[in-house]
């Protein structure tokens, strides 16, 4: 045990010990879930539940605007700081700074692709349009809008091809981005172990 876990065992009296107490996040996003705009949200009601197991398996296979559809086996993936567009000095009353837009973005690659996932990036590409996404981080987190189980809304995912360059590039498609602009930041809902494993179960064999 190092020094910094007994101390965090046996916290100083009469003070919290924010550290110690803190939840620990994932630090990679390895999934995306998407759903067209107008399908049934979590909102904590019952079959509703972001955090139950059975009601992620009725969106998963689920037809119709409720469906939830993954995109799975997500490497590299990054979430920046967001871009800023502020009015500001004498664009605003009195002066200051004023918030126009933020925009926000994460980039991330694709492995071991099949062809239904090739047929995937089509769709998703071509037809989709606008989508409300969660994203589910290597710890088991998903991660949204609102502390119910809201999405991110109003999504852009654009999807790239892959770059016939070397020998892993028949398994791996880079550069691809989710988009959206959102003053609100995106937050942790809950901690869903069980979901990796109903994507895994629902993604179809790599190639």
């Amino acid at each position: 045990m190092s020094v910094i876990d007994c101390l965090c065992s046996d916290d100083i009296d009469g003070i919290d010990n924010f550290k110690c107490n803190s939840e620990t996040y994932g630090t990679q996003i390895v999934a995306l879930l998407y759903q067209k705009p107008g399908g049934t949200e979590f909102d904590g009601t019952s079959g509703n539940d972001i955090t139950v197991s059975a009601d992620w398996q009725t969106r998963l296979t689920a037809t119709g605007e409720d469906k939830i559809a993954a995109i799975p086996y997500i490497s590299s993936a990054t979430l920046p700081a967001p871009e800023d567009t502020l009015a500001e000095d004498n664009d605003v009353a009195y002066g200051g700074q004023e918030l126009e837009d933020r925009k926000q973005m994460i980039t991330f690659d694709l492995r071991y692709l099949s062809s239904t996932i090739f047929d995937q990036l089509d769709t998703i590409t071509n037809c989709t349009g606008l989508v409300d996404v969660w994203f589910l981080d290597n710890l088991g987190w998903i991660w949204g809008a609102t502390s119910t189980g809201g999405a991110l809304q109003n999504v852009s995912l654009l999807m790239k091809t892959p770059a016939l360059e070397d020998i892993t590039s028949k398994t791996k498609v880079v550069g691809n981005t989710a988009t959206w602009h959102s003053p609100c930041t995106h937050r942790p809902i809950a901690k869903v172990s069980f979901l990796q494993g109903l994507i895994d179960d629902l993604a179809p064999s790599g190639s």
